[in-house]
């Protein structure tokens, strides 16, 4: 069963749809998919009504796992152009299916909100982690004669560690389990595959499971190798000439306010490899095949291009 990654679900108002997604198509072509980012809300309810809530990042490329017949309900949701990948494809490039959990709710019955206590356990665990890698950083740096304090954020209270030993201590934690910001560095990665099974104020129940919805996402390597890059300046100023008021639009991001555009990657696969190559096909409206063909061609990409229209 083929995988898809949809665009665009709209165009901006006033520009022509057909043209607009030719643009993203050439973009594609051009710099590679990109992975956008969004930041998503989690919250823990706790017995006395008090509430935890937590940001978790997420940068990813989007697939939805259809077989063709199904395309409609997807091109009406998401947009009228595909790239279809087979499902080897798909796991060639790194994507995996996401983990769905059900939406969070106050005063939910029973053990309703297990999810985001377990997601709230795991943002902990990798600001954990983080700590551990400033604290290896810290001793590093301090003078092994002298008592080095830290302070509990919380708390205030003050805490004396002897210099060597805790250095001792940190360096062999951090040996033996792979480092410390490694770890810490894919853990959060593991978070980007988090998606709700459906957000009330939105969608039906269950209807984002019933996408069966798989990612490819950001800030990780594979074999030492990088799996995304930073766009260019050049880059950036292309792809906020397409759609300014996306990319352009000021997101909350954990460094503070930034453009949507300053936080997006592109994809990069470990050989090489332009993302498209792993395509079985570019799926476009009808009168769009030939310019389609003229682009891939141009560049030199083999892959075969359908009429949407076709497979409806």
């Amino acid at each position: 069963m083929p995988t898809y990654h949809s665009f665009p679900r709209v165009a901006p108002k006033g520009e022509d749809y057909n043209k607009f997604g030719l643009n993203i198509l050439r973009s594609i072509i051009d710099i590679g998919l990109l992975m956008v980012p969004e930041y998503i809300q989690f919250d823990e309810y706790y017995e006395e009504g008090a509430c935890k809530t937590l940001t978790i990042g997420q940068k990813r490329i989007c697939f939805t796992d259809l077989p063709s017949s199904e395309l409609t309900g997807l091109a009406k949701a998401f947009g009228w152009f595909a790239i279809e990948y087979s499902h080897a494809a798909a796991l060639e490039m790194g994507a995996m299916p996401v983990f769905y959990f059900p939406e969070v709710q106050k005063d939910a019955p029973g053990l309703s909100n297990l999810s985001g206590i377990l997601i709230c356990r795991l943002a902990e665990t990798v600001a954990l982690l983080k700590t551990l890698a400033e604290l290896k950083d810290a001793v590093a740096r301090s003078d092994p004669s002298q008592p080095m304090h830290i302070t509990q954020a919380e708390t205030g209270e003050r805490l004396e560690l002897d210099v060597q030993n805790t250095k001792r201590l940190v360096n062999h934690l951090d040996k033996n389990y792979r480092g410390f910001f490694t770890l810490s560095a894919n853990v959060r990665a593991l978070s980007q595959l988090f998606c709700p099974t459906h957000n009330s104020a939105y969608a039906d129940p269950l209807a984002y499971y019933r996408q069966r919805e798989w990612r490819i996402i950001s800030d990780i390597s594979a074999h030492n190798k990088p799996t995304w890059r930073m766009l260019t300046d050049d880059e950036k100023a292309t792809v906020m000439q397409i759609n300014s008021n996306f990319f352009g639009k000021i997101i909350e991001a954990f460094t503070g306010p930034r453009r949507r555009i300053d936080e997006t990657r592109v994809y990069i696969h470990p050989t090489g490899k332009h993302a498209l190559t792993f395509a079985s096909a570019v799926i476009v409206p009808r009168d769009v095949i030939k310019e389609t063909r003229d682009l891939l061609l141009a560049a030199e990409l083999q892959v075969e291009v359908r009429a949407v229209e076709s497979i409806l």
